[in-house]
């Protein structure tokens, strides 16, 4: 598996490839082929993951979309804390 450090302000990770930034390995792991001897990125975009934040220095944050019923219910639970 591929390093992937953590970029100020998020808990995702960065590519060291192509310099995007992941909401964990697992968006990361999908916007890579890794294959022989080259690595692969893909805009995220084609993968199916949208700009879901920034962090705290302005690059966007790719990740999986978020259900409407599932914004509402994080919502609730960061009033409640």
């Amino acid at each position: 598996m591929t390093h992937r450090p953590t970029p100020p302000g998020t808990s995702g990770c960065i590519c060291p490839k192509c310099h995007r930034v992941f909401t964990r390995p697992s968006t990361f792991d999908k916007h890579q082929d890794q294959g022989g001897r080259e690595t692969v990125c893909h805009d995220p975009a084609d993968r199916g993951m949208e700009i879901v934040r920034r962090t705290i220095d302005g690059h966007p944050v790719w990740g999986h979309p978020v259900s409407d019923a599932d914004r509402d219910r994080l919502a609730r639970i960061r009033k409640a804390a």
